[in-house]
């Protein structure tokens, strides 16, 4: 109903018809699956970040809150390996962007070899518009961090062993350049990404070139 004034329009029944081809090519089962498996990857997440935050990284409240999510964790991501390696990536032309915006959620949390092996994968499929250009920059910190290399995206950050204290954002590549990054992948600025996690976040004082 929220588009109905828009059903006049000489270009609606074009759109309509463009949205009908998209939805008929797509696999709404194991859309409906990667949602799921979506939601459990995120509620599984939903206590863990607050204990390790409170009681403070290396913490026996931390480790044992970390191995609960890690063996939470496994069945979902043993799921999206046996759907890669069946069908390929799900990417938007198989499930929908939603669906495939949920497979990334779960690659994002599953080991950094897997991460490593996937992340060429994403990259073809963003420059076929089948994945969001976000998703690729987001996992490509993961990679690096877990290389010991600068993130670029400003997607990490890391909890220190002092409990209560707020995280603190793992080093960044050519940091005067962040938001120019983000604004092409259409993340927003990294000082309102922060906010959300308490942390206030100085510019550096260097121009981008």
């Amino acid at each position: 109903s929220a588009l109905q004034a828009l059903h006049n329009d000489r270009r609606w029944n074009a759109l309509a018809a463009h949205a009908r081809r998209l939805a008929s090519g797509r696999d709404m089962t194991l859309a409906a699956e990667l949602l799921s498996l979506g939601e459990r990857d995120q509620r599984n997440r939903d206590s863990v970040s607050a204990v390790v935050g409170r009681s403070g990284l290396g913490s026996p409240e931390a480790e044992a809150a970390n191995r609960a999510l890690a063996a939470a964790d496994a069945p979902l991501q043993a799921r999206l390996r046996a759907i890669v390696s069946a069908r390929g990536w799900p990417g938007r032309r198989l499930v929908g962007d939603d669906a495939a915006h949920a497979a990334w959620l779960i690659l994002q949390h599953s080991d950094s070899a897997y991460q490593r092996k996937m992340l060429p994968v994403i990259h073809g499929r963003v420059l076929r518009g089948d994945v969001r250009a976000a998703d690729e920059a987001l996992l490509e910190d993961k990679v690096r961090m877990g290389q010991g290399r600068k993130q670029r995206f400003g997607s990490g950050l890391r909890y220190t062993t002092t409990p209560g204290a707020a995280p603190v954002l793992y080093p960044i590549e050519a940091e005067e350049c962040v938001d120019r990054r983000r604004a092409r992948v259409l993340l927003p600025p990294l000082s309102d990404y922060l906010a959300m996690f308490g942390v206030r976040y100085v510019r550096p004082n260097r121009r981008c070139g």
